[in-house]
């Protein structure tokens, strides 16, 4: 993913496990994402279920703004477009919005031995993402 990343904060909000959870927001100018991969993971009575949502094409965010409790953030390269760039980043997102997307063919597939990948984060940590974050940033755009 490589765009223009505006604003880093932290915040709180409400999970389906928790109430005032600790979150970091990222808030985008604009962003693209190659390899764009959406899952939602749900507990049922059966177990877990996974939503895979995989666009077959490259995505385009206007003003998006991410909430996470979690992300994985490998990789930081400089970018074409935009202050900030990133391969193989992976983020436990809660409240996703934008004001304009495109997810071109959109394939959605259903599994029913879903795994939960990534567990929330807590404050300190999320703190020392926004940190790193920031020294990417910094590193990249000096």
């Amino acid at each position: 993913m490589e765009g223009t990343l505006k604003e880093i904060n932290m915040t709180t909000g409400d999970t389906t496990e928790k109430k005032n959870q600790p979150m970091l927001e990222m808030k985008f100018d604009n962003l693209h994402a190659d390899g764009l991969v959406i899952k939602k993971v749900m507990k049922t009575k059966n177990g877990l279920i996974s939503i895979d949502m995989i666009p077959n094409e490259s995505v385009n965010f206007k003003n998006l703004s991410v909430k996470i409790t979690n992300a994985d953030l490998a990789e930081p390269y400089l970018p074409k477009n935009g202050n900030i760039g990133l391969k193989n980043v992976k983020l436990l997102a809660h409240n996703v919005t934008t004001d304009s997307s495109a997810l071109p063919k959109l394939n959605v597939s259903f599994s029913s031995n879903g795994v939960v990948e990534m567990e929330p984060k807590n404050e300190q940590e999320l703190i020392q993402t926004k940190d790193l974050l920031e020294q990417i940033l910094n590193t990249l755009n000096p």
